[in-house]
């Protein structure tokens, strides 16, 4: 996808370690979880993205559709508009 334009779209997801329906969810399974996710939304949303979507509009479509499929997932999870300060980014790039 080539917008032309340049965003770097932060996300921070955050998900609960035990839930009632699940119990405990071990960093691994959320790790799994959220890696998942993540391509399932970029799928849904970035890739069928035309070009003359701005970036910025495209990274906020994206985590509404993340957090969508995170809470389907494991009820509680979240997704916020930057990561937090001293956990470890991951830098993901999208391949046509």
């Amino acid at each position: 996808m080539t917008t032309h334009d340049s965003h770097v779209c932060l996300v921070g997801i955050g998900m609960p370690v035990r839930t009632r329906a699940q119990g405990l969810i071990s960093s691994w399974d959320a790790s799994d979880f959220a890696a998942t996710c993540i391509h399932e939304a970029s799928d849904r949303v970035v890739r069928p993205s035309p070009p003359s979507v701005p970036s910025a509009l495209a990274c906020m479509n994206f985590k509404a559709e993340l957090a969508r499929l995170l809470n389907e997932r494991v009820m509680g999870s979240r997704v916020t508009l930057r990561c937090d300060a001293g956990i470890p980014r991951t830098r993901l790039g999208f391949e046509p």
